[in-house]
């Protein structure tokens, strides 16, 4: 009976073990890439893209992956940022098609949203909607979100007269 205890305890800690060492993995893999317009975070070795921010026709926009069912589309949402001392709040809609779900909203203060991403620490990103309890709440790795930035303001530059 004492082995049998002793051998599930030395396999709860190899499995606790194993966990951590794959969320970091996963963590490793997950960064921040810019592509055509489009500064990303997360991937297919992830669990696919819980960010991006896109410039289209000189306007920018963010998409946080969130949980969201179809008879909720277009509900009012609101993502807020935070990294470092920075913070910045956008309101957001509910986009849900049939296999995910986004909150998606327009950027206006271009330099405080790139600011966010040179502090060099963990970005956070809260969805919440009418109820306090947030729909998502990711936290970013840091890294190459400066240099992923930087990409997406000199296709999307903050506006000198008004700093939007």
């Amino acid at each position: 009976m004492r082995v049998l205890c002793i051998a599930a305890i030395a396999t709860l800690f190899a499995t606790s073990a194993l966990a951590a060492t794959t969320e970091t993995a996963e963590e490793e893999l997950a960064s921040w890439y810019y592509v055509a317009q489009s500064l990303t975070y997360g991937g297919y070795e992830t669990e696919g893209l819980s960010f991006y921010a896109n410039c289209e026709y000189e306007r920018l926009s963010v998409a946080v992956s969130t949980s969201g069912q179809s008879e909720h589309n277009g509900t009012a949402l609101r993502i807020q940022f935070a990294s470092g001392p920075l913070r910045l709040a956008i309101p957001a809609r509910l986009e849900v098609s049939d296999m995910e779900a986004y909150a998606v909203g327009d950027v206006k203060s271009r330099a405080r949203f790139y600011a966010l991403f040179h502090t060099g620490t963990p970005i956070t990103v809260k969805v919440t909607g009418a109820d306090p309890q947030p729909l998502q709440l990711l936290q970013l790795s840091p890294r190459n979100a400066d240099t992923g930035a930087r990409q997406l303001e000199a296709v999307c530059p903050v506006s000198r007269r008004t700093d939007q």
